[in-house]
């Protein structure tokens, strides 16, 4: 029997490559003589990251005996109970821009942008079976399959800097009533888009409910009113400007590659939306709905 858990996940310090540190105890029967292990990182999307060569960081205690790569326990007794080792093996994992850049895109497709890491552990080894007071050796390979998940706020405050990846800076918005119920459904779709990495739908959803919020907001105070035209307006927007003309680009981007805008055109490659644009239009979008709840709150 051979089973494992994951003891500790941390971000190499000191070192060239980027690197993650991880801590994999193994618990092996007193048969089990491992002899060749190794191990892979996969990503939560099962894209491979990374390969390691594991080493036990500490002797493991049994019964005075050393086999292979671990000590192991053998009684003379074949009528006592099975007794279990546990190999505190380490592995490193060494990270290419590549992988690192892979990690960060499949975490932002998470709800709660945790970085989900997936290990596999192959450990070649030696089994013991007594037949008849001798034993008899068979050569055998298992394989360990084990996930560890890293919290958001871990993974950006203890594992970004260390990596290389820069550094975040974290907003708290209290997402107040969700009392525009249609606002938070599109916001919804604009959030299923961006995890598929389709960012005209996200700025297409975002457009919506920009065109909702306004309605809202004329509704209750009025087109000449100050809330309208002044707080409200000058973040809203008109035109190509502000918030409804950003969202709108993304329908517009075929025209202007043709036609150019506003009198001026471009050369064509330039002329896209990509992951940064629907990224800040989901987060402004998100501050633009409660802000627009707390307009709504007050007196006409």
């Amino acid at each position: 029997m051979i089973y494992s858990s994951v003891a500790s996940v941390l971000a190499l310090r000191d070192s060239v490559v980027p690197s993650l540190l991880v801590a994999i105890n193994v618990n092996i029967d007193r048969n089990i003589i491992p002899i060749q292990v190794s191990a892979r990182l996969y990503s939560e999307d099962n894209n491979l990251l990374s390969v390691s060569q594991p080493f036990v960081d500490e002797p493991v205690q049994s019964n005075n005996q050393h086999i292979g790569i671990a000590n192991v326990y053998l009684s003379d007794d074949i009528s006592s109970s099975s007794e279990e080792i546990v190999a505190p093996y380490k592995l490193v994992f060494q990270l290419s821009k590549e992988a690192l850049d892979h990690i960060e895109e499949v975490r932002k497709t998470n709800a709660k942008k945790d970085a989900t890491l997936k290990f596999i552990l192959s450990i070649d080894f030696m089994e013991i079976l007594m037949k008849k007071n001798y034993p008899l050796f068979a050569l055998k390979q298992f394989k360990i399959k084990q996930s560890h998940t890293i919290p958001s706020s871990d993974w950006i405050n203890d594992f970004v800097p260390l990596l290389g990846l820069g550094r975040y800076f974290i907003v708290e918005i209290p997402e107040g009533k969700h009392s525009l119920s249609n606002a938070w459904e599109f916001l919804n779709e604009a959030e299923k888009a961006f995890r598929r990495w389709n960012a005209k739908a996200v700025m297409d959803n975002c457009r919506s409910v920009g065109q909702y919020l306004d309605g809202q907001i004329k509704e209750k105070f009025g087109d000449n009113s100050f809330a309208y035209n002044e707080r409200w307006g000058r973040i809203y927007g008109g035109g190509t400007k502000g918030f409804s003309g950003w969202n709108a680009l993304a329908s517009h981007i075929e025209d202007i590659k043709t036609n150019g805008t506003g009198g001026r055109t471009y050369p064509k490659d330039d002329v896209k939306i990509t992951k940064s644009d629907a990224e800040a239009a989901l987060l402004f979008t998100k501050v633009l709905i409660k802000y627009c709840e707390e307009l709504l709150e007050e007196k006409g």
